[in-house]
């Protein structure tokens, strides 16, 4: 008995989920998650150090002592070069964008997170229809291509037209990985998985590279470098199953599950003949629905389908506005702004991982918990530092400002992170791509405003944090009172003609 062999009885799956183990497979598609974010978060965060504007100290025999004074009396520089202090060569040193002109970087920025709004939006169909492979290959390579194009660039028009069609590529794969990461890991660890490989770390990494390549043209240069890893370890990688299955791709859906599950070495512990059943059964399901190509118009035409959509889209508008708005204004903080950007995605990571680890151990903690948590959070800073600078208090409590500032970053990357795992869990996997690609479209539309948010102050002096804890608010009541809770829910893969009659319940 003793030299008899333990025969390992076989996995029985009864759904499609049940195939997905946490193995090697899992790892390599992390891994590529990681590098596609680390691609998204550089090419979206790289006006905070290409945009930054900076100091003017005087000119010829002038001297400045504020911004103010600067840029009031800059009329008077006009026949001598300017005295700057910068902590980062940016596109408005090297072209003179200073005071008034402020206004073409910023008007560069939004017409680059405008290129991300279209490629999030056009990438749903795209993945839709071609899989999410192709289009995550095509958009990482062309991302790294034109991150590369931009070193040579020699004016703001050349610039801004090269960093649109980047933010296209950036906005697809940032829709298109997502989804690819949800359906390739276990539904038990989707939220831990989704808040330790998140943009918060990579906050950390871009802020030590910008400082150690303190020139807009060679951070340029490196960021198209991170890119070669991500293109080569796609080609290694399959298709998703999911979608392969719910195309009717059945055999091919059979061939990459065995061929995950070698990987994985859990190959002679997969039932195959239980495996054909359920494929069968998804094919069945699939020729029942109907061989079509889902659109946003069989999406919005149900409502059980379109309220959540909505609200979900108007938390990611919240969290990237109130997000961003904070992360182009770090260079006016106090302090350095590679040391704010570290500080912020420390703080991130730290809350990312802590809210994973409350995720994991206790099934109470579900995203409706998690999302309402951080909100709080975020409107008591920006309620906080909006008292200090209003009742003129800014000077003597910088830090405390300071600190705000770096939680509300913290918590609205939080978020999104929440965000993503929400909807893609709620919706199937027949319109999972189009509905994230959505929400992703108002996810980029906030950080297109977002650049200048803190510029309309101009209209009212209280304008730009009395919209930022109103949006706040409001996300965080409709969120609570209109999202189901998603927690451990199968991921399904047909749209159902009728909303189930606890959908609305916690």
């Amino acid at each position: 008995m003793g030299g008899a062999k333990e025969v390992k009885k076989p996995l029985t799956p009864h759904h499609l989920d049940d195939i997905v183990v946490l193995g090697r497979y899992t790892f390599l598609v992390c891994l590529l998650t990681e590098l596609a974010f680390l691609s998204q978060l550089s090419n979206t965060m790289y006006m905070v150090y290409a945009g930054a504007s900076p100091s003017i100290r005087g000119c010829g025999n002038i001297t400045f002592t504020t911004m103010e004074e600067a840029c009031a009396n800059i009329h008077s520089c006009e026949e001598a070069p300017l005295q700057l202090e910068s902590q980062f060569y940016s596109i408005n040193e090297e072209w003179d964008i200073h005071c008034e002109n402020r206004y073409l970087e910023r008007r560069s920025t939004s017409l680059q997170m405008l290129g991300v709004m279209i490629g999030s939006l056009s990438s749903g169909q795209i993945s839709s229809s071609f899989g999410r492979k192709k289009p995550l290959v095509i958009c990482l390579a062309m991302t790294g291509i034109l991150s590369l194009a931009t070193y040579f660039v020699t004016d703001l028009i050349q610039f801004t037209a090269i960093r649109f069609v980047l933010g296209i590529f950036t906005g697809g794969h940032s829709t298109v990985v997502v989804v690819y990461l949800l359906e390739n890991i276990p539904k038990k660890s989707r939220m831990w998985i989704n808040t330790a490989i998140s943009y918060s770390p990579n906050v950390i990494i871009l802020g030590i590279i910008a400082y150690f390549f303190q020139h807009w043209r060679t951070l340029a240069l490196v960021i198209s470098a991170l890119h070669i890893p991500a293109v080569a370890l796609m080609f290694y990688l399959h298709e998703s199953p999911r979608w392969l299955v719910h195309r009717g791709k059945i055999r091919e859906a059979r061939r990459v599950i065995l061929d995950i599950a070698h990987i994985d070495g859990d190959k002679a512990k997969i039932d195959e003949r239980n495996l054909d059943k359920i494929l069968q059964l998804e094919h069945d399901q699939f020729e029942m629905m109907g061989r079509k190509s889902h659109t946003y118009w069989h999406v919005f035409r149900k409502a059980h389908l379109a309220l959540p959509l909505c609200i979900i889209a108007f938390s990611f508008f919240s969290s990237m506005i109130v997000n961003y708005a904070n992360m182009f204004n770090l260079g006016n903080l106090s302090g350095s702004i590679y040391l704010n950007s570290i500080l912020v995605g420390s703080l991130r990571y730290s809350s990312n991982l802590l809210f994973g680890l409350l995720d994991y151990k206790f099934v109470c903690f579900g995203r409706k918990m998690a999302h309402v948590a951080s909100q709080l959070l975020i409107i008591g800073s920006l309620i906080l530092s909006a008292t200090i600078l209003y009742t003129g208090y800014g000077a003597a409590y910088g830090e405390i400002v300071r600190g705000c500032i770096l939680i509300v970053c913290a918590m609205a990357s939080q978020i999104v992170i929440i965000n993503s795992v929400t909807c893609n869990e709620l919706f199937p996997t027949s319109i999972r791509t189009l509905c994230y690609s959505f929400v992703q479209l108002w996810s980029r539309l906030g950080i297109v405003i977002a650049p200048h948010v803190y510029s309309w102050e101009e209209i009212w002096h209280y304008l730009p944090y009395t919209i930022l804890i109103v949006v706040a608010v409001l996300d965080v009541v409709l969120f609570e009172v209109l999202i189901p809770e998603t927690k451990n829910k199968p991921l399904e893969d047909h749209i159902v003609k009728k909303p189930k009659k606890n959908a609305g319940q916690v």
